[in-house]
């Protein structure tokens, strides 16, 4: 309970000093996974296309693993650097707006994950697409319901105020 108070506080007063344990690695992972991607959608697969149809599937299947390692790797940390950033965005602006910190962080946290999910499907595509086109349908289905069950819970964090603006009226 004290090491969340302290890790916290940390994040409100210097989102640097809590960004630096897990920032360095998250990035590494990340660019070393958009190296792996560029090369893999952009060069190999094209090549392994012309080559035939079971080599470019053996080749997406390769640079889909790679970068299925990176993200595995990136993912938890990049999940605690979201943390962080939505907590240093509620800390600048939930006094502005007139929401409570924890509940404009609840909203900048189910944001970013919208974003980065969105980001991390759209990089996907590719190689899912390579191997059929229903397996980025299916994981599209996926990645909407997540979408939908986030916005949800950022619309739970909102009801309130938004009831009272309405009321208001």
């Amino acid at each position: 309970m004290r090491a969340k108070q302290t890790l916290r506080r940390r994040e409100t007063t210097n989102p640097q000093e809590a960004l630096r344990p897990e920032g360095h690695p998250t990035v590494y992972y990340l660019l070393l996974g958009l190296f792996v991607w560029l090369f893999g959608v952009l060069v190999f697969i094209p090549l392994a296309r012309s080559i035939g149809p079971e080599t470019r599937i053996v080749v997406s299947l390769i640079f889909f693993a790679a970068f299925s390692v990176l993200m595995f790797k990136a993912v938890p940390r990049a999940m605690k650097m979201i943390r962080v950033l939505s907590s240093l965005l509620a800390y600048k602006y939930s006094s502005r707006h007139g929401l409570q910190r924890s509940e404009s962080a609840t909203l900048f946290q189910n944001l970013l994950l919208i974003l980065s999910l969105v980001i991390l499907y759209l990089l996907y595509v590719p190689f899912l697409s390579a191997f059929h086109p229903a397996i980025s349908g299916m994981v599209l289905i996926l990645a909407l319901i997540v979408i939908l069950l986030l916005t949800l819970r950022a619309y739970i964090t909102l009801a309130p105020r938004l009831v009272e603006c309405l009321s208001s009226r």
